[in-house]
């Protein structure tokens, strides 16, 4: 990464994921503090000068029904546990699922 990105800070989901099928690039003056990750979801909070701080959560689903599932309820669990409901909140990434076909 020190190659490619010379100057950004990153972080991967590389010890719940062999895979590490989650990176976050973020350069200075941002600020990013990772609050948890999972096989499939990685959450930050994350400080830019003059800004409010947010929470962002990168999604990476399984092809798998049953592990999205566990990605689901992940997310419920997040939003309660750090009490999203009074934080801005941005989920983004790829969920593997048809909501409409």
């Amino acid at each position: 990464m020190a190659k490619l990105c010379n100057g950004w800070n990153f972080a991967s989901n590389h010890t719940s994921d062999d895979d590490e099928r989650i990176i976050l690039l973020w350069k200075y003056p941002a600020t990013v503090r990772i609050q948890s990750q999972t096989s499939q979801l990685m959450t930050c909070e994350v400080f830019i000068p003059s800004s409010q701080k947010f929470v962002y959560t990168a999604v990476y689903a399984s092809n798998l029904s049953e592990e999205r599932t566990e990605l689901w309820i992940d997310l419920i669990n997040l939003q309660q546990n750090m009490a999203l409901d009074s934080l801005p909140w941005a989920v983004g990434g790829d969920f593997n699922q048809i909501l409409h076909p």
